[in-house]
C-alpha cells in the first residue's frame, strides 16, 4: 500500500486508497480524514469511504461538540479520544 501511495501523484488517488484500506483494516461501517479548521471550529472531512459515506462530497463540514446529538465524529474531535459503541 505505501509503495502504491508513494508512486501515485494525485493526492486525492492515494488518499482515497488509504481511507479504503483504513476501513478494510479496522472492519468498519466508515472511515474518513478530516482536516482541523480551528478559525471555523470545525472539522473538514476531505475523503472518506464506507456505508454512510457520500461520495460525492468533497468536503463535508462537522461542528465540533461533545453535546448529546452531535454525532460521533464531532465528539471525537471535540475530546480526542476515541468512541467505541
Amino acid at each position: 500500500l505505501l509503495s502504491k501511495i508513494d508512486d501515485e501523484t494525485d493526492i486525492d488517488l492515494s488518499l482515497s486508497a488509504l481511507i479504503n484500506a483504513a476501513l478494510v483494516w479496522t472492519r468498519s461501517r466508515n472511515a474518513m480524514i478530516g482536516r482541523m479548521n480551528d478559525d471555523l471550529g470545525a472539522l473538514e472531512l476531505t475523503h472518506g469511504a464506507g456505508l454512510d459515506w457520500e461520495g460525492d462530497t468533497t468536503m463535508q463540514r462537522v461542528n465540533i461538540s461533545d453535546r448529546e446529538g452531535a454525532g460521533i465524529v464531532a465528539y471525537v474531535a471535540a475530546r480526542g479520544a476515541s468512541f467505541v459503541t
